[in-house]
């Protein structure tokens, strides 16, 4: 398993993301990345004052938030 962002700066909110080379616009990681592993490469952004905004519609689609089974 890798998890790779991308300066280590202090960036801390998720503007995207990645699993194995493909756009992710999930806020959860399927069993299969646990079970088998991956890359999962994060796009982090800046927020604050004089920062921008974090980006607030990622991951929000009701398909896209975790389901109860």
């Amino acid at each position: 398993m890798s998890l790779c962002g991308s300066d280590g700066s202090d960036r801390r909110h998720v503007q995207g993301a990645r699993l194995d080379g493909r756009t992710l616009t999930k806020s959860w990681l399927p069993g299969s990345f646990g079970n088998r592993g991956g890359t999962l490469r994060s796009g982090p952004g800046r927020a604050g004052p004089g920062r921008g905004d974090p980006d607030t519609e990622w991951a929000t689609a009701p398909r896209d938030r975790p389901q109860d089974p």
